[in-house]
């Protein structure tokens, strides 16, 4: 099958472990704390101070001032004597001492009377957290992962929940992978049937010292990059995160597969898509924890073949997120291969802009796309312990192939369906994305994840797959 397929990039230019948290109830004060603000005038909040305590104590909640300050009182249902610790309380004092309130205006107006009503500002004392950032020197021209303008994935919000696992494993169908590159070595999947370098398929999948992966060109066991996409796709998946070195991915820890069937010149055929496409799978089967995998190409028109791979993956449970594609094209009119196959684990992306709109190059579709993702100016490791922008679709799709890794290892028992669900139901709508992406979304990986946490879906992971530790060298 010689129809030749090709990368979804635009441009290029030189340049874990889960943590659990803790989730509080609505409107309920942390430590039993409340607010008042402090005004020049010192009768209304000396006022609302005995009518909190008055409320407190007709609930048996005693309150004391646990502290002040230039603007404000904070009160407290423990002494400040006391050492604080979290209130399991779900009373709000604030809420109570208005509805007091309100029931002593009812009465003075059933009565005749009128009564003066002191207005303060109450406030449950909430519990706030530092947002968890890595140590990454180019971290911060990530637009993706954070900006000012919140156009984003909000991922620092996620990664206080969880930074990925090791258990996790993605797949990049690409050009191959930089499995030496310093940002990303530490992430590479380990094959651990194999023994590097001793001229054997040690684990009798049909290829030779596949220790990082597998090339289809050449039916090799090594998915070493000559071109600098899928090092770059790599990065935005799973660049080692906190490492201080050059980039952070949307996981800090996770496992990357390389499999390689784009040429140094950027381009490869369906025949070996597809082979590449059962290789992954084939891994699956045999036990491989892998969760999605990333396709970042495209071409050729339909084919019943790589439809049928796409089926045989997701009956073994792996999410196929591809690429929308690059021709600002209307894929429901003009349907762009892989990502308009219809299989039910198809993700297609569309690539978004830093201002929020999606990008002039990207292809769209109201009911063909399903969701979009950072994809213009994108820094991420490139081969030779490099770092690039790159633009496309193609760097917007790894993306959403992270996220859902970082979903997987938060929670673990989801099934393929469930991941994709996931996204698709907690996106961010845009106004900029109506009629342009099924979900009008960007992918937002912090809403993912409290999704998860909200329905009881998070657990331990899965104990990781022993790994050999054996190098590799490119030929």
């Amino acid at each position: 099958m010689k129809l030749r397929v090709t990368l979804l990039c635009a441009t290029g230019v030189a340049l874990g472990l889960c943590l659990p948290v803790a989730s509080y109830a609505e409107n309920t004060c942390y430590l039993g704390q409340y607010i008042l603000a402090r005004k020049a005038a010192p009768g209304p909040v000396n006022a609302a101070v005995k009518e909190m305590k008055d409320t407190a104590l007709a609930s048996t909640e005693p309150l004391h001032v646990a502290a002040e300050t230039a603007s404000a009182i904070i009160l407290s249902t423990q002494s400040a004597t006391k050492k604080l610790v979290p209130d399991t309380s779900k009373l709000n004092l604030c809420n109570m001492a208005k509805a007091n309130r309100r029931t002593k205006i009812l009465k003075a107006r059933n009565l005749g009377k009128q009564i003066f009503v002191r207005q303060v500002n109450c406030a449950c004392n909430y519990k706030v957290s530092a947002l968890r950032t890595s140590n990454d020197p180019y971290a911060y021209l990530q637009w993706g992962v954070n900006q000012s303008s919140d156009i984003d994935m909000n991922l620092p919000e996620a990664w206080n929940m969880c930074i990925g696992n090791r258990s996790t494993v993605v797949a990049v169908i690409d050009t191959g992978i930089d499995y030496t590159h310093p940002d990303l070595r530490g992430n590479m999947w380990v094959n651990p049937g194999e023994i590097a370098g001793n001229g054997l398929d040690d684990d009798g999948n049909g290829y030779i010292d596949d220790v990082y992966g597998a090339n289809m060109i050449n039916n090799s066991g090594d998915p070493y990059d000559d071109h600098g996409h899928g090092t770059h796709v790599a990065g935005t998946i799973g660049a080692v995160g906190d490492n201080g070195t050059g980039v952070v991915g949307v996981n800090w820890a996770v496992q990357i597969i390389g499999v390689k069937f784009l040429s140094a010149g950027g381009g490869g055929s369906l025949g070996d898509a597809i082979k590449a496409v059962d290789y992954v799978t084939m891994l699956k089967n045999r036990g491989v924890n892998i969760a999605a995998v990333n396709n970042s190409w495209g071409g050729g028109g339909y084919v019943q073949a790589l439809r049928d791979s796409i089926e045989r993956a997701k009956n073994a449970g792996i999410v196929f997120v591809a690429a929308a594609g690059n021709s600002s094209n209307n894929n429901d009119l003009y349907p762009s291969y892989p990502a308009t196959y219809d299989n039910a684990n198809v993700v297609s992306v569309a690539s978004l802009d830093s201002s929020g709109a999606i990008s002039s190059f990207s292809n769209y579709g109201a009911t063909t796309v399903d969701i979009a993702a950072p994809g213009r100016d994108i820094a991420s490791t490139y081969p030779g312990g490099q770092y690039y922008y790159m633009s496309g679709t193609s760097m917007a799709s790894p993306h959403v192939t992270g996220a859902l890794a970082l979903l997987k290892s938060y929670a673990p028992s989801m099934t393929w369906s469930e991941l994709k669900d996931t996204l698709l139901n907690t996106g961010r709508p845009l106004a900029s994305l109506n009629n342009l992406v099924a979900t009008r979304a960007l992918v937002n990986s912090q809403a993912m994840l409290q999704d998860a946490l909200n329905r009881g879906r998070t657990g331990p992971p899965p104990s990781p797959t022993p790994t050999a530790t054996p190098t590799a060298t490119p030929t």
